[in-house]
């Protein structure tokens, strides 16, 4: 009898504790920025991470702005063929993790990647036990992408990939598939404060490291013209997420119209942004009607900036409509 109640009790005790643990834990990230709790915030955040590392707690959605939830329900208008996942940025495996409710909670295997020390001591205790899923302490650059996915024996074709290393990631994305490697769906951390007029690109550096400023990754439209050279389609910008997957399987979608649909619905519209993203309080600036070489010229640390626009694919009257052609009397 005491077992039975005790196979009750464990796991409700469990799940409540999950949840404390989760509620200090989103109460400090809120105030973090606060000069008189930060340092508080910080302390008790990190000890809240390790614990949650050291108890394996996996919500099904541990991800940053619920882009696991976004996943499941674009997995469920897919017929995939494989489960195997790479992750390029784990981090703990835990904490806003994407993977880890497929890696813990639907069966999930793959290979993930990272290079933190602190970060990768406690991915490698969360899957101490789990011979189906490969582990990687290095750091990942276009150069040394391929190699390291044949070494782990990635296979060519796999269910999901995502990528997020705060720096050149579409460098490295770009060496992923032009190995040949075809992830069904890929989800990749957008650098939000550039909006879709803006091609922004951090580029390949072997001694480029991110110092936490907003100099990292690339922006929705420097993503969505290099996919789309490869054959994928968005499907959707979820906060800082994007998230896309094959041509092939675009009719199974809703396509958002074009980038400042899926920018906006995705990341400017949404009420709580500035909830979860308060660090970019000070660049709302980029969000204004001022011409794009004042929005730059307003960042941190820029001196000059200069605006070439340029078409791509480059611009010829074949491009105009019928209208254009008809209005300017070329017809």
């Amino acid at each position: 009898m005491k077992t039975a109640i005790r196979k009750l009790i464990s796991p409700m005790e469990k799940y409540l504790f999950a949840e404390l643990i989760w509620m200090g834990f989103k109460y400090t990230k809120k105030r973090r920025e606060n000069p008189l709790l930060k340092p508080l915030s910080w302390m008790i955040r990190k000890n809240v991470e390790i614990l949650i590392n050291r108890m394996k707690i996996v919500r099904k959605d541990n991800s940053f702005a619920n882009e696991a939830g976004t996943l499941e329900e674009i997995l469920k208008k897919l017929d995939l063929q494989s489960q195997y996942l790479v992750d390029i940025g784990a981090a703990d495996g835990i904490r806003q993790s994407s993977t880890a409710h497929f890696l813990n909670n639907r069966g999930w295997i793959g290979a993930l990647f990272e290079y933190d020390p602190d970060s990768f001591s406690r991915l490698a205790y969360l899957y101490n036990d789990r011979q189906d899923i490969t582990l990687c302490k290095s750091k990942v650059t276009p150069l040394n992408t391929p190699k390291l996915l044949e070494a782990l024996n990635v296979p060519q074709d796999f269910g999901y990939l995502n990528i997020d290393i705060d720096s050149y990631d579409l460098a490295v994305l770009r060496a992923m598939l032009d190995a040949g490697f075809k992830p069904s769906i890929i989800s990749m951390e957008i650098n939000e404060n550039f909006g879709p007029e803006f091609y922004f690109e951090v580029t390949w550096n072997e001694n480029h490291s991110w110092n936490g400023d907003h100099f990292f990754g690339c922006s929705l439209a420097a993503a969505m013209s290099t996919l789309s050279g490869y054959g994928y389609v968005l499907v959707k910008m979820e906060y800082n997420n994007a998230i896309f997957v094959g041509l092939k399987d675009s009719s199974r979608f809703e396509l958002p119209s074009d980038l400042k649909q899926a920018y906006l619905e995705g990341y400017l519209n949404k009420k709580n942004r500035l909830d979860l993203f308060p660090w970019n309080h000070l660049l709302e600036f980029m969000h204004s009607n001022l011409p794009s070489q004042e929005k730059i010229k307003k960042i941190e640390h820029v001196k000059s900036c200069e605006v070439e626009i340029t078409f791509d694919p480059p611009w010829s009257k074949d491009l105009m409509s019928e209208e254009a052609k008809l209005e300017l009397g070329m017809l």
